[in-house]
């Protein structure tokens, strides 16, 4: 029986299919080995169960949670820090995610992030790169999913141009193809439609250029099976799908295409997948594309093992964030480090706990760290109200690594991290994630100095009643500080975010 200790597990919640990969970590003379154990696979269609006003239906969400809960038995006793879930385009279009995300969460047992576009491109870029073989080339990926197809240009295995164009398969039947019928109009609006949303980047993408191109995932895959069974190459050219896309307009109905290689989950979504490549091969100026098994799950994977190892990108992203914008670093590494400490005095950080929460007091100490590593990128904008110019520089990035919630939240301790607490109130924060807003004002606020002087505080919280100690004697040498702690407590025992806010000067005998 294998360990879980030596396995990770990546799952794709994707518009048209949620899938769960496990792979097994092996040693070996070149480095770290990935052997795939399982893979399951459930079709949920959730594009389809999007309404005319972007809202999941009932029936959508008890298929996602369903096979969530299938999941859940799969991966049971894994470590939470081994097992990334992931959630695309529908989910990043849903209106009501609020409402599918927590029972999500809940049936899963584990935390659920839903990514951007262009994290979704970077992941599929490390799965496809980690996958082929090593090339000095710059490579073209094309990943055709249920709700976006992303189109990355990469040199070994970091990517250079990334975007994620809101057209896929499922999408594409819904709007072209809803009845079933197969006719030459509709498949020309599905080929127009798409080609449109890739000729607004494809521009930039030739001028870049690139010596090999390759397409990832079920699109590719099924239309890569028809054409080894209808012509028996291995590879998807150009003028072949001329000749498949005749084929399929022939059936006349998409319960009609039979081929013998085409899986029965794939046959409502090909014609739609077809238009959609066939677009993005015309606009791309591209003949002839190779297949690649790796794509998303396997990205997610190889995220997995470099944060095993203490390689995480999201270290990366912010130490580029801070020197982009002339961040003290100096005065971002104090800040940080009494933060995570302050956050530490409050909530238990366990590295083993397994957790649902997606405020995970472990996740929140490295948010409240990378926070305050940046918490000052808003004075290239001006002084004034800075923390929101910051905010709003996280919030509207692209930072590679980062979750949706997780930017989402990283924007809101920087909004939170000084200024007026009624809007943090208005917010409505999970209790963890108000505790680390709360170490990371403190951080500033003690700080404000910029020097090297100790500050030996304690945070204590008991029955929702917080405490701050500082010995007296140092209060009475840093009146300034004794000032602005005061005005703290007072601020957050107007807005009633705890029973009680207090300062206690501790005398020594």
């Amino acid at each position: 029986m294998t360990s879980s200790n030596n396995l990770l597990a990546a799952i794709d919640l994707g518009s048209n299919s949620f899938r769960l990969t496990i792979m097994q970590v092996e040693e070996s003379a070149a480095g770290h080995l990935l052997k795939p154990i399982d893979d399951i696979k459930e079709t949920v269609r959730l594009t389809a169960g999007l309404d005319d006003k972007q809202r999941l239906s009932a029936e959508a969400m008890q298929r996602a949670l369903g096979a969530l809960e299938r999941f859940a038995e799969r991966i049971r006793g894994f470590e939470k820090r081994k097992v990334r879930a992931v959630g695309t385009s529908a989910l990043r279009i849903a209106k009501n995610i609020d409402e599918f995300l927590p029972e999500a969460i809940k049936r899963l047992h584990f935390p659920i992030e839903v990514i951007s576009g262009h994290e979704e491109a970077r992941l599929i870029y490390v799965g496809a790169a980690n996958t082929l073989r090593p090339s000095d080339d710059r490579r073209l990926v094309i990943d055709i999913g249920g709700g976006s197809t992303e189109c990355v240009v990469g040199h070994g295995h970091n990517a250079i141009l990334l975007e994620s164009a809101r057209v896929g398969c499922l999408s594409t039947t819904k709007l072209c193809f809803s009845n079933g019928r197969l006719n030459r109009d509709s498949f020309e609006k599905a080929y127009i439609m798409a080609k449109g949303h890739f000729a607004s980047f494809s521009g930039e993408y030739k001028r870049l250029g690139w010596k090999q191109a390759w397409a990832t995932s079920g699109t590719a895959r099924s239309v890569l099976q028809i054409v080894r069974e209808r012509m028996g190459t291995d590879r998807i050219e150009r003028d072949a799908l001329k000749t498949i896309r005749d084929e399929v307009l022939s059936f006349g109905h998409v319960d009609e295409i039979a081929y013998e290689s085409l899986r029965e989950d794939r046959r409502a979504v090909l014609p739609g997948g077809l238009a959609t490549l066939m677009a993005a091969m015309d606009e791309f100026e591209v003949r002839s594309l190779g297949y690649c098994g790796g794509a998303l799950r396997e990205g997610l994977v190889h995220d997995l093992l470099g944060r095993q190892q203490d390689v995480d990108l999201r270290d990366l992203s912010i130490a580029g964030l801070a020197q982009r914008h002339g961040v003290d670093v100096n005065q971002a590494t104090r800040v940080a480090t009494l933060a995570r400490e302050l956050f530490g005095q409050l909530v238990s950080l366990d590295d083993e706990q397994t957790t649902e929460n997606i405020f995970d007091p472990l996740a929140l100490a490295r948010l409240t760290q990378w926070a305050a590593q940046i918490h000052e990128i808003g004075l290239v904008i001006g002084h004034d109200h800075y923390h929101k110019h910051s905010a709003y520089i996280v919030e509207h990035a692209e930072i590679a690594g980062f979750s949706q919630t997780e930017q989402n939240n990283l924007g809101l301790l920087l909004l939170s991290h000084r200024g007026k607490l009624a809007k943090i109130l208005a917010l409505n924060p999970e209790q963890n994630l108000l505790l680390a807003i709360v170490s990371l004002r403190l951080a500033v606020l003690l700080h404000r100095r910029r020097d090297e002087r100790k500050i030996p505080i304690q945070l204590e919280l008991k029955s929702n009643r917080l405490t701050i100690n500082l010995p007296q004697a140092w209060l009475d040498q840093h009146a300034l500080s004794n000032h602005l702690l005061t005005t703290e407590c007072s601020d957050w025992n107007r807005i009633g975010a705890f029973k009680e806010f207090r300062l206690k000067a501790e005398t020594t005998h």
